[in-house]
C-alpha cells in the first residue's frame, strides 16, 4: 500500500479532529442525560456551564468533578480552533510548506480576511490533544462503579 498523499493527510487528520471534538461533545451530552439537564437546542458553552454547574454527589464524585472542570478548560482553550475546523473551508496553501488554512465566515468583519494557517504536524497533535482531551471528560463522566458487597460474618 502506498503512502498517503500529503493533501490528503491533512483532511484525514482534520477529520480526526473533528472525531474528537465530537467525542467530548457526545460524553458531555450524555453527562448531562444522567442528570436530567440536557436540552437538544442548547450551544456547546451553555452545556459546558451546566456541567461546572454540577455539585459533586454519590453519583458525580469530588476528584471526577475536578478532573471534568480541568478537562473542560481545556477543551474550552481549543473552542474557537474546533470552530475553524468545522465552519471554514480548508484550502492548502503551497510555498516554502504546506500550510491549511481556515477562513471561518462567522469571524470575518468588513474588511481583510481573518484566517488560522495549521501546518501538517499541527493539525495532526491538534488531533491527539482533542482526543486526549475527550478521553478525559469520558472518564470524568463515567458514573462511579457500585462497591462490592462485604460478605457479612
Amino acid at each position: 500500500m502506498s503512502a498517503p498523499q500529503p493533501d490528503l493527510l491533512f483532511h484525514l487528520y482534520r477529520s480526526q479532529c473533528i472525531d474528537a471534538f465530537a467525542r467530548s461533545e457526545a460524553a458531555i451530552a450524555a453527562f448531562l442525560s444522567r442528570h436530567n439537564l440536557f436540552k437538544q437546542t442548547e450551544q456547546c458553552g451553555q452545556r459546558l456551564k451546566k456541567v461546572r454547574s454540577i455539585p459533586a454527589s454519590p453519583r458525580y464524585s469530588k476528584a471526577s468533578r475536578v478532573e471534568m472542570h480541568l478537562a473542560i478548560d481545556e477543551y474550552e482553550k481549543l473552542q474557537s480552533i474546533r470552530n475553524d475546523l468545522v465552519h471554514a473551508e480548508m484550502k492548502l496553501l503551497q510555498g516554502s510548506g504546506a500550510v491549511a488554512c481556515f477562513t471561518n465566515p462567522r469571524e470575518q468583519g468588513g474588511f481583510g480576511l481573518m484566517a488560522r494557517l495549521l501546518t501538517q504536524s499541527e493539525i495532526k497533535a491538534l488531533a491527539g490533544t482533542a482526543l486526549e482531551i475527550a478521553v478525559r471528560i469520558e472518564t470524568a463522566a463515567r458514573p462511579p462503579q457500585p462497591k462490592p458487597a462485604v460478605p457479612s460474618a
